[in-house]
């Protein structure tokens, strides 16, 4: 049997962009994966890849992370860029061993990219 700590659940990000009239926002969501120190970033880009609205979690040693949320206003299309760091051993960052959960992305809406 592995250990259980050497292969833990996969961490899962889920990134939401809404929209009601002029206002948007969006939420970062993470879950899964283990108890981890690091940050969590999510940004809300203009139309033309201005920056609308920034926020950025930092994560305490051994917490799980809360979620995130930007809130802009714009006429136009936008895009949520988020991005994850996360390591269950941040003592060990200089270790070839030590496990991180690395991500980002972009989710946008009106068919941009």
């Amino acid at each position: 049997d592995p250990d259980p700590q050497w292969d833990p659940e996969p961490l899962g990000v889920r990134v939401y962009l809404y929209r009601s009239g002029q206002q948007v926002w969006a939420r970062l969501w993470t879950g899964g994966g283990l108890p981890a120190w690091g940050s969590l970033g999510l940004v809300l880009e203009g139309a033309r890849g201005e920056s609308l609205a920034v926020a950025t979690q930092p994560v305490e040693e051994g917490a799980r992370p809360a979620p995130v949320s930007v809130r802009a206003e714009s006429r136009e299309p936008v895009c949520a860029f988020w991005a994850v760091f996360l390591s269950p051993d941040p003592w060990r960052m200089e270790d070839v061993g030590a496990r991180v959960y690395q991500g980002s992305g972009r989710v946008c809406e009106g068919g941009r990219r």
